[in-house]
């Protein structure tokens, strides 16, 4: 009975990208050997895309438990934990490091993407790191215990800035402040195009050529329909312009258009 938990076919069919496919059948595989073994089970971080794709599949099962975690409640990469229900949770580990690399950064300007790519120089690839915090004099990261000690070793400079590497308690994590905006803006309809060019600044034609482009995502997912609808709570990004949260719907004004309150984040 645990072998035909999902249809695959159709499942698969539902997903376009190749890489997509992938992702979702090694995580249907560790979710169906929880199930068949009552075992414990923890994958690689995913991003917010793979999760909502993941949480779409998964959505509607109780048990196995999934739990999504990064390190921090405010962590976007996360590592799914599958585990049978009769376990408490807080039980699972989920092999998470906070790491720390320092350096003498004043006369040197790094970004998240300078760090980023010293890890994966070292051959690291980038599902076994989590989240990455930039901050004075350094990162902070959100790693795989299993490969700690090589980044430990071996990450030596950042551009020409020797560094060092330790791990550290999560009591010592710096959670950056977020720049957030809150935009009131009225809408005609509640379509994606519509509260997406709000938002954003755009216009609702340029929007629709974005969205038909592939570069929108709501919920996390690429949506190539510029009538989806919206509704509160719902996250709209653009790669590179940063994401929107539909806050509150207010209603309707006098002149028939939907009031929103729209949290920006840059």
């Amino acid at each position: 009975m645990v072998a035909s938990m999902f249809n695959r076919e159709k499942v698969m069919t539902a997903v376009e990208k190749a890489a997509d496919k992938n992702f979702l059948a090694r995580i249907l595989d560790r979710f169906e050997a929880v199930a068949r073994h009552q075992g414990c089970e923890v994958t690689d971080f995913c991003d917010p895309s793979q999760q909502a794709l993941a949480e779409r599949v998964l959505g509607r099962y109780t048990d196995p438990v999934r739990e999504w975690r990064g390190g921090c409640d405010e962590a976007e990469r996360r590592r799914l934990l599958i585990y049978p229900a009769y376990l408490e949770p807080g039980v699972v580990e989920d092999g998470i490091v906070l790491l720390e690399v320092t350096g003498n950064f004043k006369f040197q300007r790094v970004t998240h993407r300078d760090f980023l790519g010293a890890f994966m120089s070292l051959g690291i690839k980038r599902e076994k790191l989590g989240d990455i915090i930039v901050t004075d004099t350094g990162c902070q990261i959100f790693a795989d215990n299993g490969v700690k000690d090589y980044i430990t070793w071996n990450l030596q400079k950042i551009h020409r800035v020797t560094v060092r590497v330790r791990e550290i308690s999560r009591d010592e994590l710096i959670i950056p402040a977020r720049e957030v905006r809150n935009v009131s803006a009225t809408v005609s309809s509640l379509r994606l195009d519509a509260v997406a060019s709000a938002g954003f600044g755009a216009s609702r034609t340029g929007m629709a050529r974005e969205i038909a482009a592939e570069k929108v995502r709501l919920n996390w997912l690429v949506t190539t329909d510029s009538a989806a609808s919206v509704k509160a709570g719902d996250v709209i990004s653009i790669r590179g312009r940063g994401r929107l949260e539909v806050s509150e719907i207010r209603g309707t004004t006098k002149k028939g258009r939907i009031s929103l309150v729209l949290k920006c984040y840059n």
